[in-house]
């Protein structure tokens, strides 16, 4: 049974790009492969979406036998089912010098010290670099070129400031790239269940989220936008991302 994946979407003439989004090497890449960016909303769910994805589990808040059972009904139930579809999904991982947290899967991140990460920086390997809550954040552009050229689906996780601030307008645009926007109404109160959360931290986050709330909504950049409004039932949210993912056009190997 031949291999079947993700394509482009689909296809335009080149387009002139704002010079502070242009990466140097782009226009040489043979593009063939997607990126997808669940960003999203703290408390959302996100990060679960993220797991399912990639087939993560290990510090999972969610049990393990359901994550596990959501990846299969998301490749073999929605994507290969009713669809078709049965894209290679590859993780596209973020460099950081923030310390390792109890919560991060396997290969989400890469830690460094201030120094190696300075020499990275320095070299010009990130393709971005942002500061978050005192630390640094950068993807290189190696992984990018990776993900872009191969007949993959990279999954990367982003905040909107990155997106909108960071990535390739046109990309996005074109197709190459496509960021979610997954939110929930119960997002507050998931948050405070998890617990661990101060109540003056949870309102902190809280004030992110309306603000890349108005950020999104405000944004030329087309965001897909998923709601999760059950926690316990990933099931609709999951029929959404296949949903998403099936507008692409597959490409035979």
């Amino acid at each position: 049974m031949p291999t079947t994946t993700v394509k482009e979407i689909i296809q335009v003439e080149e387009v002139v790009q704002p010079a502070r989004f242009r990466w140097r090497t782009e226009k040489q890449w043979s593009r063939k492969g997607h990126i997808l960016i669940p960003s999203g909303t703290m408390g959302s769910g996100k990060s679960t979406v993220v797991r399912v994805l990639l087939r993560k589990y290990d510090g999972a808040v969610m049990d393990e036998d359901t994550l596990r059972a959501a990846s299969r009904y998301l490749e073999d139930d929605l994507l290969s089912g009713n669809y078709g579809l049965a894209p290679e999904f590859r993780l596209i991982p973020s460099h950081t010098t923030r310390p390792k947290r109890d919560g991060d899967f396997s290969g989400e991140y890469i830690y460094h010290s201030n120094e190696s990460f300075d020499a990275l920086e320095k070299a010009g390997k990130f393709a971005w670099m942002v500061p978050v809550g005192g630390h640094r954040y950068g993807t290189l552009t190696r992984d990018i070129k990776a993900a872009l050229t191969k007949p993959v689906v990279g999954v990367m996780t982003a905040t909107p400031d990155t997106i909108l601030e960071k990535i390739e307008v046109t990309w996005i645009d074109q197709g190459d790239i496509l960021p979610l926007y997954i939110d929930s109404p119960h997002r507050k109160d998931w948050m405070a269940l998890r617990g661990g959360l101060a109540e003056e931290k949870i309102q902190f986050r809280e004030e992110e989220n309306l603000r890349w709330d108005k950020m999104v909504d405000r944004a030329t950049v087309r965001f897909w936008r998923i709601e999760n409004r059950d926690e316990g039932n990933l099931w609709p949210v999951l029929q959404e991302l296949a949903h998403v993912i099936s507008k692409m056009k597959r490409h035979q190997d």
